[in-house]
């Protein structure tokens, strides 16, 4: 009646069981979950949604909400810190995708320097599409002068966090 039906979907979407729930709630859930994969499964539409696979990488989803299998729903989480966790450090370095993720944050640190080097931080284009916090470019800039590339070079933690992690 007030046209919050999409703000009540959204909020039910993103809640977590609370560790307390009763288990038949916590099943019954289970079983709507898999219930709504089946009916997607028989739509033309399946393609469009990509659920957690255990055996694939979401491409819709972060590499830490891979990692964790599951969505960061809450915003005061911070991914950078989740990164830097040891655990998931671990788990990054022993099954080697610490160098291509790098890799590529490299390459996307070098273009997205290329795109917005010279704008003034408020402009719109640089607030609307850039990866990079207008605050941070300076610091990104920086770092590609102190690593021009990735290939047989040794860098350091904080320049590795920085193009895996984006601070």
């Amino acid at each position: 009646m007030v046209g919050l039906t999409e703000t009540v979907f959204e909020a039910g979407m993103r809640n977590i069981l609370e560790t307390g729930t009763p288990k038949h709630v916590a099943e019954k859930l289970v079983k709507a979950r898999n219930k709504f994969r089946n009916a997607v499964s028989q739509e033309s539409c399946f393609d469009a949604v990509e659920f957690f696979d255990i055996e694939s990488f979401n491409t819709n989803a972060t590499v830490i909400e891979n990692l964790l299998f599951c969505e960061l729903c809450d915003k005061s989480i911070d991914h950078i810190v989740l990164a830097k966790d040891p655990d998931i450090r671990q788990i990054l370095e022993n099954n080697n995708p610490l160098k291509p993720l790098i890799e590529i944050g490299h390459i996307a640190t070098s273009n997205i320097v290329k795109l917005f080097r010279g704008l003034p931080s408020e402009d719109e284009k640089l607030n609307r599409f850039s990866l990079i916090r207008p605050v941070d470019l300076p610091s990104f800039e920086s770092l590609l002068r102190r690593v021009p590339q990735i290939e047989g070079i040794e860098i350091d933690d904080t320049d590795r966090s920085m193009l895996l992690f984006g601070r």
